[in-house]
């Protein structure tokens, strides 16, 4: 054999093995660590990550308000009614300085209001507490849950119906019996039927006259358990 095929078969071999030899390099697995699901560096890196962020105030995912310690927007709700009571204060301090006797009369006015008010308010909070000490919440979820079905929206009717006094000293209940699983449809079908008032029947009949007090008795009992669906659809949505 010549001198030349030596040579050309020499490098065709040479070339072959590169070949090969980067065809291996390839195809060969990359150690662990490197990639996803190794032990390694990368992983030691998304650990630390993981760990910077459980260390922030409000949760262990890093998330502010997400944990104990969070300020989220239940705690900044709850200041709410501190934050406008303050704000009443100042506006009546700031009118005090100019006009005193207007402070005067709004304060006897509130006075009066809050003595009319106090037996129907006191009656809501034995409610509560009978609620609280008596009723647990598996029976309210089942007469006032999701599934209470027909049940429901008859106890929600006739509790408007019947309830007294001021509409918003109900506020207080009507949110205590939601926390415990009551469906919110009901608590607005409730506050719906507050307009209709049995002892003012004979008083409207006589000034309206029977078709129009029955006509718009029964437009309100319709409607009010519409008015509770419309609601549930738009909060629940939330």
């Amino acid at each position: 054999m010549s001198d030349r095929e030596n040579f050309v078969g020499k490098n065709t071999n040479e070339v072959a093995g590169a070949s090969g030899t980067s065809g291996k390099g390839r195809s060969k697995p990359k150690p662990p660590g490197e990639n996803n699901g190794g032990a390694g560096p990368g992983k030691d890196i998304v650990n630390q990550n993981a760990g910077k962020g459980s260390k922030k105030p409000g949760g262990g995912n890093g998330m502010p308000g997400a944990g104990k310690g969070g300020s989220g927007p239940g705690k900044k709700n709850s200041k709410a009614g501190l934050y406008f009571f303050i704000a009443v204060l100042i506006i009546y301090g700031i009118v005090m300085v100019f006009d005193m006797p207007l402070v005067m009369k709004a304060i006897g006015f509130f006075i009066r209001i809050i003595m009319q008010v106090a037996p129907v308010l006191a009656l809501v909070f034995v409610l509560l507490f009978v609620v609280d000490l008596v009723i647990k919440p598996d029976k309210i979820i089942r007469y006032l849950g999701k599934d209470s079905g027909v049940v429901g929206w008859v106890v929600a009717v006739v509790g408007g119906i019947i309830s007294s006094g001021p509409i918003y000293v109900w506020y207080p209940f009507l949110q205590d019996l939601r926390e415990k699983g009551m469906r919110t449809g009901l608590a607005g079908t409730f506050l719906y039927n507050r307009a209709i008032k049995v002892p003012l029947m004979p008083l409207m009949i006589y000034y309206f006259g029977a078709l129009f007090t029955a006509v718009l008795t029964v437009y309100m009992l319709v409607f009010s358990v519409l008015c509770g669906y419309i609601v549930e659809w738009f909060t629940d949505s939330e």
